[in-house]
C-alpha cells in the first residue's frame, strides 16, 4: 500500500506514513471518522488521534474519544495535543519520567564546519 500510495499520488514517505496511520485511527475511532466527514474537524486533528492509539492505546482513546471530540470541534491542534498528553499523564503517570529516562539514554553529536574542516579535525600534512 505504501509503496501504490507514493507512486500513484506521489506522496513523500512521511506523508504516505501520516495517511496509513490516519486511516487505521478512522477504522478504530467511528466518532472521529463521523466528524471528520461533517467536517467538525481537520486531518490534522486526526493525526493527533492517530498518534494517541499509538502512545496512549486504542481502547483507552477510543472510551475519551468523546471528551477529545469536544477538544478537537471546540478548539485547535494544540489544544487537542495538551488534552491527550494530560489523558496519558492520567492514565500512565509514569509516563514521563520513563520519556526522560529514555530521552537521557541518547548521545548526541553537533558538528560545525569551519573554513576547510571541522574543529579538532587534522588535516594531513603534504
Amino acid at each position: 500500500m505504501s509503496a501504490w500510495l507514493r507512486r500513484e499520488l506521489r506522496l513523500s514517505p512521511a506523508q504516505t506514513r501520516r495517511r496509513r496511520r490516519a486511516g487505521a485511527a478512522l477504522r478504530q475511532l467511528p466518532d472521529v471518522a463521523a466528524a471528520l466527514a461533517a467536517g467538525s474537524i481537520r486531518m490534522d486533528h486526526v493525526d493527533v488521534f492517530a498518534e494517541a492509539t499509538r502512545r496512549i492505546g486504542t481502547p483507552v482513546v477510543r472510551d475519551a474519544q468523546q471528551i477529545l471530540l469536544g477538544v478537537a470541534t471546540d478548539g485547535d491542534v494544540r489544544d487537542l495535543r495538551i488534552a491527550v498528553d494530560r489523558l496519558r499523564d492520567t492514565i500512565d503517570p509514569d509516563a514521563a519520567e520513563r520519556d526522560w529516562a529514555h530521552a537521557q539514554e541518547k548521545q548526541d553529536i553537533t558538528c560545525h564546519r569551519v573554513g576547510s574542516g571541522y574543529p579538532g579535525q587534522r588535516l594531513a600534512q603534504p
